[in-house]
């Protein structure tokens, strides 16, 4: 799931995409089952995060769909 947020060339596992993020393994791993939301996330965390997608190359569309989220 994670993985479709980058092109092609992204990571192929979780492990690649937990290095590219600057995160634990366990941590995507949660985001893939769903025990760790994105939205517990501290804000400067995300941003970051945010920040790190969009250099890798996450589609703008993407990267904004959580904007409109309620809280």
């Amino acid at each position: 799931m994670l993985e479709s947020l980058l092109p092609a060339a992204g990571p192929a596992t979780q492990q690649g995409l937990a290095e590219l993020l600057a995160v634990d393994l366990a941590t995507v791993q949660g985001w893939e089952s769903g025990r760790r939301p994105l939205a517990n996330m501290k804000a400067g965390v995300l941003l970051g995060m945010r920040r790190r997608l969009a250099v890798l190359g996450a589609s703008p569309a993407v990267l904004a769909s959580d904007d409109d989220a309620e809280p």
